[in-house]
C-alpha cells in the first residue's frame, strides 16, 4: 500500500511542473535594416532556460506571412539573457547559423546571409502550478504518513 501512495504522489509531482511562458516581438533584417517584424510565443516545458523549436506555440513573420506551419527550424532563445542564438539550419543546409528558416529552408534569416535580429519586447510569465494537484499531493503525503504511523503502532 505504501508503494501505491508513493507512486501516486510521484506521478502527481511530475504533473506539477511550472515552465516559463514566453511572449516576444522581434525585428530583423539585413545590413542594419530592421524593417521585418514578427512575434512568437511558447513555453519552456523542460525548464532548461531555452525556448526551442518544439516548445513554440506560435510564430508569425509579418512581411511574408510565415507562421508555425511553415517554420522549418529556429535558433534557441536564451530566456535569462534574452538573446536569440543563431543555431538553426540555414537555407543552404549550414547548421548553427540561422535565426529562423521557413518553407523547407526556402527562406532564411541567418548570419551567413547577413541577417540579424533584435527583440522589441520580451515578456515571460511563470506558469502557475495547478492548485488541485498540489492539494492532492499534500493529501496523499498526509494519508501516507498516517498509514505508516498506524502500521508502526500495530506492530
Amino acid at each position: 500500500m505504501k508503494k501505491i501512495f508513493f507512486l501516486l504522489s510521484l506521478v502527481l509531482s511530475f504533473n506539477a511542473s511550472a515552465g516559463l511562458i514566453v511572449d516576444t516581438t522581434f525585428e530583423f533584417g539585413w545590413r542594419g535594416d530592421f524593417s521585418f517584424t514578427g512575434n512568437f510565443s511558447g513555453e519552456d516545458v523542460d525548464n532548461d532556460g531555452f525556448l526551442r523549436f518544439d516548445e513554440l506555440t506560435s510564430i508569425v513573420e509579418n512581411r511574408n506571412n510565415h507562421n508555425l506551419s511553415t517554420l522549418f527550424d529556429i535558433g534557441d532563445i536564451d530566456i535569462a539573457n534574452q538573446t536569440w542564438i543563431p543555431n538553426g539550419i540555414a537555407w543552404n543546409g549550414t547548421a548553427d547559423v540561422a535565426f529562423m528558416t521557413f518553407d523547407n529552408r526556402g527562406w532564411s534569416c541567418n548570419t551567413s546571409n547577413g541577417c540579424n535580429t533584435r527583440f522589441t519586447s520580451f515578456n515571460t510569465v511563470s506558469n502557475a502550478v495547478p492548485e488541485p494537484t498540489s492539494l492532492a499531493l499534500f493529501g496523499l503525503v498526509l494519508v501516507g504518513l498516517g498509514y505508516s504511523r498506524k502500521k508502526k503502532i500495530n506492530h
